[in-house]
């Protein structure tokens, strides 16, 4: 089962939790599907699973869906009217409304994903999920955690106004939890100990959570100790095994009342 699949089973007594992740979702998709979907299950908490490597997903919006702070929602309230998008709550809708939602960001929006990148020079260019961890980042990385930190604020600020708990959950990259698998691509890519950090993005996204005065739950020391002594990613896609599933649910049980408050 996957970490939200435990935890609706293990938490089913205190609460009901509803997996609202779909892989390749962003912050962009995760503020769309709370605005248009997530917030009609009156949830009492959301729980933002960030990871790094969502900042390297396109984030390529028409200049009138922008405002100020963010994506204009009431643009895309009038895009979805007059488009027919409409979002099922029935028996299996969920999994259609998620369809719907990617559509709606993939292609009327604009939203595309790049291919992973993991090349030296596209790791030195920003162009590859691993750019992350460079210490002396260029424009272009600069730019996406511009872009995401505002649409996570923007999140949270929809949730505040909701009145509905909201919690940052930072789940690491493969090469996080595994730093041995890191060194053959800084040694490719010519990079020393002295020009990355590999705690750089939860460091980054702590800042935003005090900023927010929102709880975050950093799972990184968690499954860094727990990947000294077993494999928690799959090595052909970097995402959690089975084993990286049930550790991030343990992590996350021990801190149940932080997730789902009191």
């Amino acid at each position: 089962d996957s970490f939200a699949g435990i935890l609706r089973e293990t938490l089913k007594d205190r609460a009901e939790v509803i997996n609202a992740g779909v892989s390749g979702y962003g912050p962009l998709h995760e503020l769309l599907y709370y605005h248009l979907e997530g917030r009609r299950y009156s949830p009492n908490a959301v729980a933002l699973c960030f990871y790094a490597g969502d900042l390297m997903d396109g984030l390529y919006l028409p200049m009138e869906a922008f405002s100020g702070s963010g994506v204009d929602l009431a643009w895309v309230d009038r895009f979805v009217k007059g488009s027919g998008y409409s979002f099922a709550t029935t028996a299996g809708g969920q999994g259609r409304a998620m369809g719907n939602l990617q559509a709606l960001a993939g292609q009327a929006l604009g939203l595309y994903h790049f291919r992973r990148y993991f090349s030296p020079s596209d790791i030195l260019k920003g162009r590859s999920d691993l750019s992350v961890f460079l210490k002396s980042p260029d424009r272009r990385l600069l730019s996406r955690w511009k872009a995401n930190l505002a649409l996570i604020r923007q999140l949270a600020g929809l949730c505040r106004g909701d009145g509905v708990r909201f919690v940052i959950v930072a789940i690491p990259m493969w090469v996080q939890a595994h730093p041995d698998d890191w060194r053959p691509f800084a040694r490719d890519a010519g990079l020393t100990p002295e020009r990355t950090d590999l705690s750089q993005p939860q460091e980054i996204i702590a800042g935003l959570a005090r900023e927010l005065e929102v709880p975050l739950l950093d799972a990184l020391p968690a499954l860094r100790a727990k990947g000294a002594s077993g494999r928690l990613y799959f090595r052909h896609d970097y995402h959690l095994n089975p084993a990286g599933h049930r550790a991030l649910a343990e992590y996350l049980l021990a801190h149940a009342e932080t997730l789902i408050g009191p």
